[in-house]
């Protein structure tokens, strides 16, 4: 699922000191020191009392939900400074021009600068009302065919912003030229852009200074542990015990349980990465012939050329294979992008569309007003415009799709065969059939337009699934990669259906599918356990859902809250605790409350004897790209456990981990503290724990070193524990090597002292939302 609010960046970026080594600086002290002004080291293009006095600007969508302007008083050091307003929700962005668009070839020289750079300030009421940090994005535009560069995420290159005090941002300008970047041209820069979207009401002010562009040198990726004391646990704190048999035999954790979909190639290598998706959807509308792809209802139906051209599932696999990890592919639809160009709502066609995109003012959202029959716009309870989505083929057909069928796509299957050979010699192992496929007619309302009903989704499933296997015999095929709560019970058809004749949820049993049928996911199950014993050969062999939080607070709660980060943790466990029960969430209606999405499809397989490895093929409930703060690193650990207690095969993190982000040093914390890729075992053991909504305790067994690893991690926000565990058996007498992550520093992992072990208990001190790893030989 690619949506522009998952497009984001998170991460953080390093000072390189050659006396001190790392140190971070976002201080307005030393931003005040870097210098304003210019000089062969930085070079300012805006601050609003000397430079860039002839700016100009655009704001989207609409004054009232997004306007820019010079405030006097508002700048860095109470000069004049950038201000801009935004509220509302969805997409809300501007741009500054320091050139004021003249001339129309000019712009700025930064080909020898390293760095863009800026002061910023937040400032709003009430962490409802401020920005969704992970949201937050800038990019760089050049007067030469007004290129843009990649969009990065200011929370990745500062401290948090939500204080609401000054702090400098400085992004590597070689972050900005990868992907979209690439076509960037450094010698006419002239405009800053920044955005967000977001899912609910904002409202705030974000101030900008001393816009510029330096030479400093900045090491974006942190390998080696920091050597330092542990993080003190102060005195509030409780007593915690546990119980750990190492002498248990453990649970199988499958390696690929450490996947991600995307990522940076040096990223992944350091975050000891097992597997890549190529899949979301964009992927969905990729005409590999034609090499472009369909943005959809992400980013108004615009269609792009794909950058690798027809060779994207090939350079995809080829970069994952120079790392060592596998490649998890997805097949696009039957209609796909018709060209690099066209957009699916046209203005010309499109007129009374609710928003056009700034980049292409032609694109229409494909969202309009629902209107009375005197043409008013109908409002809501709250007083709120209603609006409803079009449709390709409502009024006219689509004007940026072509129907290419599936032995179209299939033919990418033996293209690549072709290349870079078949699965069984180094060629791609894992395809799946779909990427959420009950979405279709809205992710991708521009190209199609129909719903599945639950025949018609099987009869396209048993052909294209059948066409892969005949294409590659060795591959493994995955699906129906639905994607979410409610794709597991129902399907499009009984949805439109239910929409248009507004029935009741409590209807479903009269719907045209579940009526007959039951749960859309059981019912699939079902039909290819029947295929295998009908034919003596798998359909699916992988079982590929989608696993999203769907706990409103996670979704609107703010940076280093208390509450959201316990609750992000807390949330873990509806991957596999059937006594888990969210208060915070919608679904549940139909298991009476049990949401543990696991042992649901297990049940379900159960029932309908199919068999078939699990795989969450997109999950992400720590923020996007890598979490906003250190409970993201803490819930990340703890889904690891999660897939390691409910045997999940493959775990797939939506999207794209940024480096030095929180999920970063979770992965790191499991597969590579020491920069050395010392990973984890693949036993996994839990332990019992006195209080486990305080702390857990797992163990990772490698057989072949004789060594468990560890883990620990407090999931309370303020509140430390001093936990004892006692072990079943006695431990060597050893010297322990030891990591943390912590807010010692959020910036890199802690090499702290080793633990002296012996007997059959060890006492440790967990800080609150930490995890320590205790490599313990046995």
């Amino acid at each position: 699922m690619i949506a522009w609010k998952k497009k984001t960046l998170k991460a953080v970026s390093f000072i390189l000191s050659l006396s001190i080594g790392l140190m971070w600086m976002t201080s307005a002290a030393n931003a005040q020191q870097a210098g304003s002004g210019i000089s062969a080291e930085r070079i300012v293009v805006w601050d609003g009392d000397r430079v860039g006095l002839g700016a100009k600007s655009w704001a989207s969508p609409k004054p009232q939900q997004s306007k820019v302007s010079v405030a006097s008083g508002k700048g860095f050091n109470n000069t004049q400074g950038l201000e801009w307003h935004a509220e509302g929700k969805g997409w809300k962005g501007f741009g500054w021009n320091w050139t004021g668009f003249w001339p129309n070839d000019g712009g700025t020289d930064i080909s020898s600068y390293k760095n863009l750079s800026f002061m910023i300030r937040v400032e709003f009421k009430d962490k409802n009302s401020a920005p969704n940090w992970a949201g937050l994005q800038v990019s760089l535009i050049c007067s030469k065919d007004n290129k843009p560069t990649k969009v990065v995420n200011l929370a990745m290159y500062t401290e948090d912003l939500s204080d609401q005090q000054w702090h400098e941002v400085i992004v590597p300008i070689s972050d900005m030229l990868k992907d979209a970047g690439k076509n960037f041209d450094l010698k006419t820069a002239w405009e800053i852009d920044v955005g967000e979207w977001t899912d609910s009401e904002k409202n705030y002010n974000i101030y900008f200074d001393e816009i510029g562009f330096d030479t400093r040198e900045i090491s974006t990726l942190v390998s080696s542990p920091e050597k330092r004391a542990a993080l003190a646990l102060g005195n509030d704190f409780l007593p915690i015990t546990a119980i750990l048999d190492l002498s248990s035999d453990g649970t199988e954790v499958n390696p690929f349980v450490y996947g991600v979909s995307f990522g940076e190639p040096e990223v992944m290598k350091e975050m000891g990465v097992t597997m890549r998706r190529n899949g979301g959807n964009t992927v969905s509308t990729y005409n590999w012939k034609k090499g472009c792809i369909s943005t959809g209802n992400d980013w108004f139906c615009e269609n792009h050329a794909q950058a690798d051209g027809s060779d994207m599932w090939i350079n995809f696999h080829m970069e994952n294979k120079k790392l060592g990890i596998e490649s998890y592919m997805t097949m696009p639809m039957e209609w796909v992008a018709k060209d690099s160009v066209s957009n699916g709502f046209p203005k010309n066609l499109y007129p009374d569309c609710t928003v056009y995109a700034t980049d292409r003012p032609d694109a229409g959202n494909g969202t309009v007003w629902v209107k009375d029959d005197n043409g008013n716009i109908v409002k809501d309870d709250k007083g709120k415009p209603k609006s409803r989505f079009l449709r390709c083929g409502e009024r006219y057909p689509t004007q940026n799709g072509v129907y290419v069928g599936l032995e179209y796509n299939v033919e990418l299957v033996k293209y690549c065969i072709e290349k870079i050979g078949a699965a069984k010699s180094g060629g791609i192992k894992y395809i799946c059939t779909d990427n959420e496929p009950m979405l279709y007619n809205s992710t991708h309302k521009d190209i199609w337009s129909e719903s599945f009903s639950y025949d018609s989704y099987w009869e396209r499933t048993k052909k294209y699934a059948e066409l892969i296997r005949q294409a590659d015999p060795d591959v493994k095929i995955a699906g129906p990669a639905v994607w979410g709560w409610t794709a597991y019970f129902y399907s499009n058809t009984d949805l439109d259906n239910r929409e248009k004749q507004n029935l009741p949820w409590d209807s479903t049993k009269s719907w045209p599918d579940y009526g007959k049928y039951g749960p859309f996911i059981k019912d699939f199950m079902r039909r290819c356990a029947e295929y295998k014993k009908a034919t003596g050969r798998n359909l699916i062999d992988i079982f590929d859902f989608h696993g999203y939080s769907l706990n409103s607070k996670i979704e609107s709660g703010s940076m280093n809250d208390p509450e959201t980060m316990e609750i992000r943790c807390l949330d873990v466990r509806k991957f596999w605790d059937e006594t888990y029960r969210d208060p915070y969430t919608w679904i549940g209606s139909e298991t009476g409350g049990n949401i543990a999405y696991v042992p649901l499809m297990r049940k379900w397989m159960k029932e309908t004897g199919f068999d078939a490895e699990i795989a969450v093929g997109e999950y992400q409930h720590t923020g996007w790209d890598g979490g906003v703060d250190i409970s993201g690193a803490v819930a990340q650990s703890e889904t690891f456990a999660a897939f390691a207690l409910s045997q999940v095969a493959y775990g797939l993190y939506w999207a794209n981990i940024k480096k030095n982000s929180p999920c970063y040093f979770a992965w790191k914390m499991f597969r590579n503290p020491d920069g050395k890729h010392t990973a984890v075992g693949d036993k996994f053991i839990k332990a019992y724990v006195s209080d486990f909504s305080h702390v857990s305790v797992y163990a990772y067994k490698n057989v072949k070193t004789k060594t468990a690893s560890l883990i620990l991690l407090n999931k309370k926000s303020t509140k430390g524990a001093k936990v004892e565990i006692a072990f079943k058996n006695e431990i060597p007498v050893q010297d322990a090597s030891a990591w943390e992550f912590s807010r010692a520093n959020l910036k890199a992992i802690g090499e702290i002292p080793p633990m002296k072990i012996s007997g059959k208990k060890i006492s440790v001190e967990l800080p609150s939302m930490s995890i320590l790893r205790i490599d313990i030989k046995m």
